[in-house]
């Protein structure tokens, strides 16, 4: 997904009261995750740490998420797995649909 769409998946898992309701708004998204990262992205839910969603600059565990090869910021262009953003996990892998380079944030 990209950025853009991950921030709205967190939006709607903001609304949810219990893990169960997390977890079936992620399926819905066709996101897979473990229990343990359901979890996670639970306690996280309304947390401003991890991922923090930008419309010009996103960033992951306070690193901004920049495309090395073309510098592109734009959160409807990168793209990323939601579960791993959602999670904070910091060796989240990136996609630029710009310019096609893999990456990790920098």
């Amino acid at each position: 997904m990209t950025l853009t769409d991950t921030n709205e998946l967190r939006e709607r898992l903001r609304a949810c009261v219990t893990v169960a309701e997390a977890s079936a708004v992620l399926e819905e998204y066709g996101e897979d995750c473990t229990a343990e990262e359901m979890a996670v992205i639970f306690d996280k839910r309304n947390a401003d740490s991890g991922f923090v969603y930008g419309e010009t600059l996103s960033t992951l565990c306070g690193r901004p998420i920049i495309c090395p090869h073309c510098r592109n910021t734009l959160p409807d262009t990168i793209l990323a797995n939601s579960t791993e953003l959602l999670c904070g996990n910091a060796q989240t892998h990136f996609g630029c649909c710009s310019c096609g380079t893999q990456f990790r944030e920098q």
